[in-house]
């Protein structure tokens, strides 16, 4: 192969250490030039290869949806919410994607596009695990027992698994958007699933601020309750107070002798207990109490009404449309891989030809 490669051993250890390694770049051109035959066969083979993968490989179409996490609701909704919402940060983004990511989201979608009917094909063609054989030698017998809990159950594992294969789902750069895609050989499929996937986690949304909302009027209910009793309880307090006290003026007609009417009252003052409050602090009180229990009955209105009308600062602001071109594989990504490959082995294959010759030279020689 030219000159370079049938140069003798003496040129490569002449004035040179054991080990020690001199070589200028027109060595590297020489040396690329000297085996640019086997470097292009390793290459074409390649590129074949590259060419044979794309013709048969089973075509992956990928759908995307947006889904806006805003960081407060519109004014008229505010005042029915009675939770403040805070600014989102990157934490509290991260969280709702794991929500999205979370067994409870993959149950509603499993069930709503139809998974544990038909289960699809897990997105990438033929899988070459042997784990993934196993299991879906297992699934097949699995399919012949009978319809039980347990059954459905693994069926229900096995559907979630593979949306879990094919599910997407990103934070678009600082934003507050979350994009959620999903990868399948059917461009329908893709989304059908990923709008799914949107819908069941602003369903999901709905459906805890509800529960959120059923339970807070619950303990509304019961605190209602407690309070109307001490409400009621402090105007009691307050009536008999004033039953006990006379405050009308004294008759000046009255035949009643003066030490008589001195000893009935000293008489009365002793059979009265004493008295703790004062009229003005029981009336303090128990217009306290009316005051809490006002609050209170209108914050159980408005939680009855978040709760027959809630909201969500969640909204799908881009749905998933079928997708035109196919996302794997890639034709010149592929392409661009195998020719890279291709010069990886043919230079490592000429450098192995080229040591052999190299050692071959210095045995001729001793």
């Amino acid at each position: 192969m030219d000159d370079f490669v049938n140069r003798p051993a003496q040129q490569y250890s002449s004035d040179r250490q054991p080990g020690e390694v001199d070589l200028s770049l027109s060595d590297i051109v020489a040396f690329l030039w000297g085996y640019r035959f086997l470097i292009g066969a390793c290459v074409t083979v390649g590129a074949v290869l590259s060419f044979l993968y794309v013709l048969t490989a089973t075509p992956i179409y990928t759908a995307k949806a947006q889904v806006l996490i805003e960081s407060r609701l519109p004014q008229n909704f505010r005042e029915q919410v009675s939770e403040s919402i805070a600014t989102l940060d990157t934490p509290a983004v991260e969280s709702q994607i794991a929500i999205i990511m979370s067994e409870k989201i993959a149950e509603k979608v499993v069930k709503n596009a139809g998974f544990l009917d038909a289960q699809p094909e897990p997105p990438g063609g033929v899988s070459l695990n042997p784990l993934s054989w196993l299991r879906t030698l297992l699934s097949a017998f699995r399919s012949a027992e009978s319809n039980d809990a347990a059954a459905q159950k693994s069926r229900l594992r096995d559907a979630m698994e593979y949306l879990w294969t094919g599910m997407g789902v990103g934070r678009l750069g600082l934003s507050h958007v979350i994009e959620i895609s999903y990868s399948a050989p059917d461009r329908d499929q893709a989304a059908r699933v990923a709008n799914a996937i949107a819908d069941s986690y602003i369903e999901d949304q709905l459906e805890t601020r509800a529960e959120a909302a059923r339970q807070g009027s619950i303990w509304l209910e019961k605190r209602i309750d407690s309070l109307r009793q001490q409400m009621n309880e402090a105007a009691l307090r307050v009536k008999e107070f004033k039953a006990r006290r006379d405050y009308r003026f004294p008759s000046s007609t009255s035949a009643e002798p003066a030490g008589e009417a001195a000893n009935g009252a000293a008489a009365a003052g002793a059979d009265e207990p004493p008295v703790t409050y004062s009229l003005e602090d029981l009336e303090s009180q128990a217009t306290t109490y009316r005051k809490i229990y006002e609050s209170y009955l209108q914050a159980y209105t408005e939680t009855v009404q978040t709760q027959s009308y809630p909201v969500t600062n969640t909204r799908v602001i881009t749905r998933a449309t079928r997708p035109n071109a196919r996302s794997s594989p890639r034709g010149m990504k592929v392409l661009a891989i195998a020719v890279a490959l291709g010069i990886m082995a043919g230079v490592g294959l000429a450098l192995i030809h080229h040591s052999f010759m190299r050692a071959r030279g210095r045995v001729e020689e001793s």
